[in-house]
């Protein structure tokens, strides 16, 4: 009946959110990392973002954790802005809704900050502050034996947070023509990163890997394609690629500022870019 003309598209609960990240592989005493196109979940009773965390809460137990990424939007050059960042994060709502859950901790880093809830959240979100790198929870989740979840953003946001965590520890995060030199004023004063991740367009390339090394599971999840994986088996096949080839995880934009302009490990494709760059400011001119 679902199907038929006229009718409306199913609405999915958190009983049946639940049952679906169940089928993707998360069980009891996970911890886990999400992110989200709440959007692409389609109808959901009592609000999408509520419903996807209490259904993924409901199978972690209380011993398991749900985080979230809680990021504010960087610009170069900091000290010049002159208020403080204090809206909604710009990484969604999921990450919205998680940091203002009941019993939720935040880590402490002023951009890049990890919302979680749950058993593991207090060790997750551990150390993460102003003068550690933007993914450094990932390291936490390797040890908590973690796994990530992507839901309804396989494409469009491709590729998982464990990609950074690789960059950053192979030194890559650092080497980047804004590292140090981006971040955002705080009520504190002025906060820039000493690494930057960028882009993450690119990560897309890592699916094929994954698929050939059998570490995904793959489902929906309400309306969404969902996709999810333990990061240990992540950065097993991430690190080696990387490792041999830094430049593997960009994307293929040529006008992508990060890059084609930014990164030192790409200096090959700096005078096509730049180039470019300054052409078209001469044309606005």
């Amino acid at each position: 009946m679902n199907g038929s003309k006229g009718m409306l598209p199913p609405m999915h609960t958190v009983e049946t959110l639940a049952e679906q990240l169940t089928a993707l592989g998360l069980g009891a005493g996970d911890h886990v990392l999400m992110r989200a196109s709440l959007r692409r979940l389609g109808m959901v009773e009592g609000g999408r973002a509520g419903a996807l965390i209490g259904a993924a809460l409901r199978v972690v137990g209380p011993a398991g954790t749900v985080a979230a990424l809680a990021f504010r939007p960087m610009v170069p050059f900091p000290r010049r802005m002159k208020t403080a960042d204090t809206g909604p994060y710009s990484s969604g709502g999921i990450a919205n809704a998680l940091a203002g859950w009941p019993g939720a901790a935040l880590s402490a880093h002023p951009s890049c900050a990890w919302a979680a809830v749950g058993g593991g959240a207090a060790a997750l979100v551990a150390g993460h502050d102003a003068r550690s790198a933007c993914f450094h929870p990932v390291g936490a989740l390797l040890t908590l034996g973690g796994k990530l979840v992507n839901v309804g953003n396989v494409a469009d946001s491709p590729g998982f947070s464990t990609v950074h965590h690789v960059q950053s520890e192979l030194g890559l995060s650092r080497r980047n023509l804004l590292a140090g030199h981006i971040g955002l004023r705080t009520p504190s004063g002025a906060f820039a990163s000493h690494d930057f991740p960028g882009c993450s367009k690119g990560f897309v390339k890592f699916y094929g890997a994954y698929v050939s090394a059998g570490v995904l599971r793959a489902g929906p999840v309400g309306d969404a394609y969902a996709i999810a994986a333990a990061a240990s088996d992540l950065v097993a096949v991430e690190r080696p690629i990387i490792a041999a080839d830094p430049r593997f995880p960009l994307c293929d934009d040529p006008g992508c500022m990060h890059c084609r302009g930014l990164v030192t490990y790409n200096k090959r494709d700096w005078p096509a870019f730049w180039a470019r760059w300054a052409w078209r400011k001469v044309r606005r001119r």
